[in-house]
């Protein structure tokens, strides 16, 4: 006769609860970098507000020899305001970890001063979200590669929501908070 113990499915349920706060928290700083550059995006265009952002970030990571993750990023983010239009893009094969922004209404560029900390910082933040959902699976990838694909929205006239939302679906995390929305999707190949 087989015997359930009880505390194996509250430890489970903790477990996931732990998981979920610590996703959140993630997401959460993920957040924050994003609106810290979009601040300082407007800075420099001299903008005050805008009425949403999108940003995308591509990675595709190995594991090299010595056991570390090596990243190739793409990102790009544009902010928009009734008709003005900032882009702002950055790829390994091109940009060497600045951050470029063409401000359309202006005709006018500018390279976003501290790039390579939001590059090596959003870098961190999305290996480490999704270590957090596959803990250790980076680590055993062997010679496979992984693309991790990243899409956030901002809209600043957003309600406030009090409860934030995550949830997993295969290989798609969506986070829904309060004004932002972030889904984060991954394969190997």
């Amino acid at each position: 006769m087989c015997r359930l113990h009880p505390y194996k499915s509250s430890e489970k349920i903790q477990e996931g609860e732990t998981k979920k706060r610590q996703l959140k928290y993630r997401m959460g700083q993920l957040e924050d970098l994003l609106n810290e550059m979009t601040e300082k995006v407007k800075e420099k265009a001299g903008i005050y507000e805008i009425e949403e952002y999108r940003a995308f970030i591509g990675l595709n990571c190995n594991k090299r020899d010595d056991k570390s993750i090596q990243c190739e990023y793409n990102i790009k983010k544009y902010l928009y305001k009734e008709d003005n239009i900032i882009k702002c893009y950055s790829d390994s094969q091109h940009s060497s970890y600045e951050i470029e922004c063409t401000h359309y209404s202006y005709e006018s560029s500018f390279v976003l001063s501290d790039s390579h900390s939001f590059i090596k910082n959003i870098e961190n933040l999305i290996l480490s979200i999704y270590n957090t959902l596959e803990p250790g699976v980076l680590m055993l990838m062997g010679k496979s590669h992984i693309n991790i694909s990243t899409v956030a929205f901002m809209n600043p006239n957003a309600p406030i929501k009090k409860n934030l939302e995550i949830s997993k679906d295969g290989n798609l995390l969506r986070y829904n908070g309060s004004k932002y929305k972030i889904m984060i999707a991954w394969q190997f190949y």
